[in-house]
């Protein structure tokens, strides 16, 4: 419930998704995609306790901000997700 509305959209507040990180690693990313599947695939009738680690997308893919932009095109490519974390010697940056 605490992630939804930063992926709403809205005259101040929007943005593709969110990294989800422990320390400042990045583990996983969650788009709106992960929340509505989350809904509709909900067994339990209370969705909204469902972590964000039960949610995200810990598929592991990062971009290190010095690869060129190429690199990011390729992952929107095969992942067909709405944006890719950047790390700086493996830490979240943005």
């Amino acid at each position: 419930m605490q992630i939804a509305p930063f992926l709403a959209i809205g005259p101040q507040i929007y943005v593709d998704g969110l990294i989800v990180v422990e320390g400042e690693r990045p583990i996983g990313r969650i788009g709106s995609k992960q929340i509505l599947l989350t809904i509709i695939n909900s067994k339990n009738l209370d969705w909204l306790e469902v972590s964000a680690a039960q949610m995200m997308d810990n598929s592991g893919i990062y971009l290190e901000m010095e690869l060129p932009v190429s690199k990011a095109i390729n992952i929107f490519k095969q992942t067909c997700f709405p944006f890719v974390p950047i790390t700086k010697s493996g830490l979240a940056v943005a």
